[in-house]
C-alpha cells in the first residue's frame, strides 16, 4: 500500500492559484490605469493594488485597492453641478475663484464654475470585474 503526500499537491495549488489571481490583479491596475485622466498621469501612476495575500492556507486570495490622492474621488463622481452635491462651486475665503486651466488658455479668475463631470474611471472598472477576470486568465 503506498500512501500520496496532498501537501504537496496544495502547495502546488496554492501556488498557481497566487500566480493567477497576481495576473487578475495587474490587469484590474491596468484597466483603471487606461481609464483615468492622463493631463498630468498623476492618478494613473497612483493606482496600486500592493501584494495578494493569501487570506487563510488554502481558502482563498485577496488584494485591496486604493488611491491616495485627494482628487480620486472628484475625478471618478464629478464636481459642482455634475458630482454628488449638485451646485456650482463658489470661493469660501476670497472673492474669485482662480486656478489653471490649460483648455482655457491659462490662469482663469471666476466668482463660481459650474464644476466637471467625472469619468467614473472606478466605477465603470469595478462594473467590469468579471470581464478583468475572464481576461486575466482567473
Amino acid at each position: 500500500m503506498s500512501f500520496v503526500d496532498v501537501s504537496r499537491a496544495e502547495e502546488g495549488v496554492n501556488e498557481a492559484a497566487l500566480l493567477a489571481f497576481g495576473r487578475v490583479r495587474q490587469a484590474w491596475v491596468d484597466r483603471l490605469q487606461s481609464r483615468c485622466s492622463r493631463r498630468t498621469g498623476a492618478l494613473s501612476a497612483e493606482c496600486d493594488t500592493g501584494t495578494t495575500d493569501p487570506v487563510q492556507a488554502g481558502t482563498g486570495v485577496e488584494f485591496t485597492s486604493s488611491i491616495d490622492l485627494g482628487y480620486a474621488r472628484y475625478q471618478d463622481e464629478g464636481t459642482g453641478v455634475f458630482g454628488p452635491e449638485g451646485t456650482r462651486i463658489t470661493p469660501v475665503s476670497s472673492s474669485v475663484l482662480v486656478f489653471d486651466w490649460p483648455a482655457a488658455g491659462g490662469v482663469v479668475f471666476a466668482r463660481s464654475v459650474a464644476g466637471a463631470p467625472g469619468t467614473h474611471f472606478w466605477t465603470l472598472a469595478v462594473g467590469e470585474w468579471p470581464d478583468i477576470v475572464a481576461s486575466a486568465g482567473g
